[in-house]
């Protein structure tokens, strides 16, 4: 699979978790060991929701609500990886040279409301480095009723039912421009 080199992110995570007796299976995985479970459970149907986040116009900042994306699919064709869904599809890249931080003290961050930090997702995942769970990046255009969005998310993968990350959206319409910071999550 393909990797990349990607800027050190600063993201948070607006998500609830509690304490879990099991431990995440990637705690103990190995970088190396990304590309052969990503396709054993990445691949297939995962249901996305965006947990809330916050749009900027020319008129300012407003709140994004929280909605359900629907349905989006994760395909592997060779060494490619899709993420498809009716209002595009994304190349997905797996990000093993630069470790997503969940930062909700950033200032990019303190603009969405976001409240999680790498402690959340180390209780999510029971692992004590999350620097070790599989990380994603996708890139692309989706269509909107505003028009073409170039689209960016940065993921975590929790475990096998749960992936946590950051989506920017920059709008580009004929009445609008702008763009969208919210958080997403992908369950089974």
């Amino acid at each position: 699979m393909k990797t990349i080199v990607c800027a050190a992110l600063v993201a948070a995570l607006p998500m609830t978790v509690s304490a879990q007796d099991t431990v995440s299976p990637y705690c103990d995985l190995l970088k190396s060991g990304w590309d052969i479970i990503l396709e054993q459970e990445l691949a297939g149907t995962w249901t996305a929701n965006h947990t809330g986040g916050t749009m900027f116009t020319g008129a300012g900042a407003m709140a994004f609500p929280a909605n359900e994306i629907g349905q989006v699919n994760f395909v592997f064709e060779g060494e490619d990886i899709f993420m498809t869904f009716p209002e595009g599809d994304l190349t997905v890249f797996v990000v093993d040279e630069v470790n997503f931080i969940f930062d909700p003290t950033s200032e990019e961050m303190a603009n969405i409301g976001a409240a999680t930090t790498d402690l959340d997702i180390e209780i999510a995942s029971n692992c004590a480095d999350t620097s070790v769970l599989p990380q994603l990046m996708a890139l692309g255009q989706m269509r909107g009723p505003q028009g073409s969005t170039d689209t960016q998310v940065y993921f975590k993968m929790i475990d096998r039912d749960l992936i946590a990350g950051v989506q920017h959206i920059d709008i580009t319409g004929p009445n609008f421009s702008g763009y969208i910071v919210a958080t997403v999550m992908l369950t089974r």
